[in-house]
């Protein structure tokens, strides 16, 4: 049953009364129709006679005598108390989240002293200080996690003292008259109003230093982003590169030369496909050195005389000939070595512009490359090998032969077969390394 109170004549709060006897008031009239009451529930104070049911109808019922003035307002059977009008708990905490903890205290603090409880009053009002106080000092002092912990900390205690208010509503069983908080949110306004323009030209310097490097950082995720257009233009670039790759390091013939070419590096590259460009052409350009190194070993120990016919058939070249077999096959070895490093290097270069990592499908591409590149070192050193032994053979029947029209004529037809048989051979593994040449130059155009 709900409770009722009045406004006296007197101007006075009287009160409360269940709800039947606040009703005799009426029937025996003791209290007008308009007098104004309140319960719990009523955001005012509102006449009577505006409330349903509250009011009896009297038309029909004979009206008591008027009491003396002296005897007109009941005795109170309980003490006089007044609806207490308060910010809701919660809602100053969310103004203290949104604007400001100031703002929060204040609130709260109000409430502790209309509760009758200045010592919480005052514990609300300490937030209220140490939140100014360190509020200040971050104008002065340099950015600090310690001071915008400090202030998060304070924060979480006025949270914490809201919740303690709320309970101690709950457990007093303390009914209350909800305050607007339009003015409130409006000072709130002001505060932040204050506090914004004073923080940020306090730290211009920090804040202008936090802008660049988010500058730095929206540039460095716009770099990442691929475009279609992008990609597109990484193809085409790659392409020719690779087309003038080999043309410039491959004579008509097939064989490595040296050249003088180097692929320019883009400057400051923009985005992914420019930097992935980069990447290539830096491996394009190892290509180009490697050779160039392996091509200049070559003629520094005179592999293009290996096969001279006069050098053979001169006495005692054979040594001659073992050393530059040998010498050549080391070259071929080493330079192997020096294109499987520099592809992954690329490889590294490849994963770390990816950021993530390589999928599945890149990682079996990588890995089928890296075999063809094996493959065709591995093809180029066994050739070295039968180039020697073609060469063995003409040492071992030096007096048995002659070189004529470009062509070498046997005087014993099972030395013409051993040459032919070994020959055959050599030519197999050259079309097999020409085959694979072709593959990787395809392999590298279409990733």
């Amino acid at each position: 049953m709900r409770e009722w109170h009045y406004h006296s004549t007197e101007g006075k709060q009287v009160g409360p009364y269940p709800e039947t006897e606040f009703i005799s008031f009426f029937v025996n009239g003791q209290l007008r129709p308009e007098t104004l009451v309140w319960t719990e529930g009523l955001a005012q104070w509102t006449p009577a006679n505006e409330i349903e049911g509250l009011v009896p109808n009297l038309s029909q019922q004979p009206r008591l005598a008027v009491l003396p003035a002296h005897s007109r307002a009941p005795q109170a059977r309980r003490p006089v108390m007044a609806p207490i009008y308060l910010y809701k708990p919660f809602t100053a905490s969310v103004l203290a989240f949104f604007f400001t903890p100031l703002l929060g205290a204040c609130l709260i603090s109000s409430n502790w002293k209309k509760l009758r409880e200045p010592k919480q009053a005052f514990r609300s009002m300490l937030f209220f200080y140490v939140y100014l106080g360190f509020l200040l000092a971050s104008f002065i002092l340099a950015p600090s996690y310690l001071i915008s912990g400090i202030l998060f900390l304070n924060l979480i205690g006025l949270w914490l003292n809201a919740y303690c208010q709320s309970k101690f509503l709950w457990k007093k069983q303390i009914h209350y008259v909800r305050e607007p908080i339009g003015t409130s949110v409006l000072y709130g306004i002001v505060i932040l109003w204050i506090i914004i323009p004073l923080s940020y030209y306090s730290q211009k310097d920090h804040f202008d230093q936090a802008f660049a490097e988010m500058k730095a950082v929206m540039n460095e995720t716009q770099k990442q982003r691929l475009t279609p257009t992008d990609l597109e233009k990484l193809k085409q670039l790659a392409s020719e590169d690779i087309t003038k790759l080999d043309s410039e390091t491959t004579d008509s013939d097939g064989f490595s030369k040296k050249t003088d070419l180097q692929f320019e590096l883009i400057k400051s590259p923009k985005n992914k496909a420019e930097e992935m460009t980069n990447v290539l052409r830096s491996r394009f350009n190892d290509i180009i050195n490697i050779s160039n190194e392996y091509v200049t070993g070559l003629e520094s120990i005179g592999w293009e005389s290996l096969m001279d016919p006069q050098r053979i058939q001169t006495p005692n070249s054979y040594q001659q000939t073992e050393k530059i077999i040998a010498s050549g096959i080391n070259l071929a070895t080493e330079n192997k070595r020096k294109q499987i490093a520099s592809y992954e290097r690329c490889i590294s270069a490849i994963e770390k512009l990816a950021g993530t990592g390589l999928g599945q499908e890149a990682k079996t591409k990588t890995e089928k490359n890296m075999k063809l590149l094996i493959d065709a070192s591995d093809i180029e050193i066994e050739i070295a090998g039968k180039i020697g032994e073609l060469v063995k053979h003409l040492h071992e029947c030096s007096e048995r032969w002659e070189f004529k029209d470009e062509a070498y004529f046997f005087d014993e037809e099972t030395d013409e077969e051993k040459f032919t048989s070994i020959y055959s051979e050599f030519e197999a593994m050259s079309e097999k390394q020409d085959e694979l040449n072709e593959l990787l130059e395809e392999v590298m155009k279409s990733d």
